[in-house]
């Protein structure tokens, strides 16, 4: 339903994600965004990847040439402001649909879930 609505704007929800995490943090990490997002180091890459290569982030290295940071392009900052209004009317759709207080419930879950994952020790690590 999301990558529906926002693939008029050119945007998956997971892109949408990536660059939402980019412009609140930026210059991001890509080992921040990953955890941020909650998505695999390669989900991440793939859509930074995506992302690039239509002018929407630029990634750079950090002084350690193993880190690399992300920024939003003026095009990308543009993509995501004119995304907004989609990503609001999918939120609005999933509600309706569902019914506003599992929604309401859903978001808190997948909020706790998120603090949870942030918090647990080798948070970085694919292991249990």
């Amino acid at each position: 339903m999301y990558d529906a609505h926002l693939g008029r704007c050119g945007l998956t929800a997971n892109q949408l994600a990536v660059l939402w995490c980019v412009l609140a943090r930026e210059p991001a990490a890509m080992s921040d965004i990953s955890r941020t997002v909650v998505m695999d180091k390669t989900t991440v890459s793939r859509n930074i990847a995506s992302l690039v290569a239509r002018d929407l982030v630029r990634t750079r290295s950090g002084r350690d040439s193993r880190r690399r940071f992300v920024t939003t392009t003026p095009n990308g900052r543009r993509r995501f402001v004119a995304a907004l209004p989609a990503w609001e009317a999918a939120q609005s759709q999933v509600a309706q649909t569902i019914g506003k207080a599992m929604f309401a419930g859903l978001g808190r879950q997948a909020k706790a879930v998120a603090r949870a994952l942030a918090r647990r020790p080798g948070k970085g690590d694919r292991g249990g």
